[in-house]
Parts: C-alpha cells; structure tokens; sequence
C-alpha cells in the first residue's frame, strides 16, 4: 500500500548526466527550450543508470562510466512529482566526439551540442534550468551530492528541511 503510494508520488523519473570535459566545461544538448544535460526519461522496467546510458549513446555517441550521484531534483508535476537523478559521469574514451544520432534514426531535428562553463549557462540557461545547473555546478565543484526541490536546496547547511517538501 505504501509502495502503490510512493510510485502515484513519482510520476516521471529522468536520468541524466553531467559529463565534463578537459577544460572546465559540461556537455548541454541544445533544444527548443536552451540549453539542457543529456539523458531523459526512465522506460518501464528501466534503471535511471540504464536510462543514462542509453539516452547518452545513443544521442551523443559517447559511451560513459557513472561516476557517481551528483544530484537529484524533485519538482511537482500536476497530479504527482518528477524526480531527475543526474550522474557525474566520464567519457569512456576522453579522446571521443560527440555526434549526432545515426541518419538512419528518425528525428525530425537532430540535437545540436554545446560544452558550457558556468558563464555561459548563466547567459544561456532559462532562470529554471540555471538553478540546477548551478546547484550541481556546485556540488561537482565541492564533491557532494545536491538535493533540489524546484531546483533550490531541499535542504540548509545544517540538514534541516529547508522548503515544504514535497509540495
């Protein structure tokens, strides 16, 4: 009962991942809507590290190794709340490309590719996503583990609830 409760919650569930490169910089997707990290939503009987995986080869080519949990992001949904689980990751072969999904795939835009330091974001980024981007930043700086809600700390400095959560 509690389970059934816990999964009506939990609408939409998304993996993504923060891949770095060399210089400082994090790979975005570019869409309709700015600049986003590459991943997306979890299939059913998919794991959120599955669902990394497979949105990050087969959208930009580059296999990768998860590092770690660098952060997740609760935000409400209508009915219910969507939970993105973003990863650190490394590129398998730094030395790689990205590229663009096969011709063959049937995209009517295929995604454009962007490495972006935190500057750029801030130019470039929608108010929403630039306050996850930014949280991650930090904890990919500090080598801790963001908890967002709405893309603000969930939590203060001193672990204590810091908005009403889940709301």
């Amino acid at each position: 009962m509690v389970e059934e409760a816990a999964l009506q919650l939990v609408s939409r569930v998304s993996g993504l991942a923060w891949i770095s490169n060399s210089r400082g910089r994090v790979l975005t997707v570019l869409g309709e809507q700015g600049p986003r990290l590459p991943g997306g939503p979890v299939g059913d009987r998919q794991s959120d590290v599955a669902a990394v995986l497979d949105h990050v080869s087969y959208g930009t080519g580059l296999s990768v190794a998860l590092v770690r949990l660098l952060g997740i992001n609760w935000e409400r949904t209508g009915a219910g709340m969507s939970q993105s689980l973003v990863y650190l990751c490394r590129a398998a072969d730094p030395s790689a490309l990205v590229r663009t999904p096969d011709a063959g795939a049937q995209q009517s835009h295929p995604p454009a590719f962007r490495w972006l330091t935190l500057g750029e974001a801030r130019r470039e980024m929608s108010p929403a996503r630039l306050h996850v981007f930014e949280a991650l930043w930090a904890a990919w700086r500090d080598e801790t583990t963001a908890v967002l809600h709405h893309g603000r700390p969930a939590f203060d400095a001193a672990g204590v609830q810091a908005s009403s959560w889940p709301s």
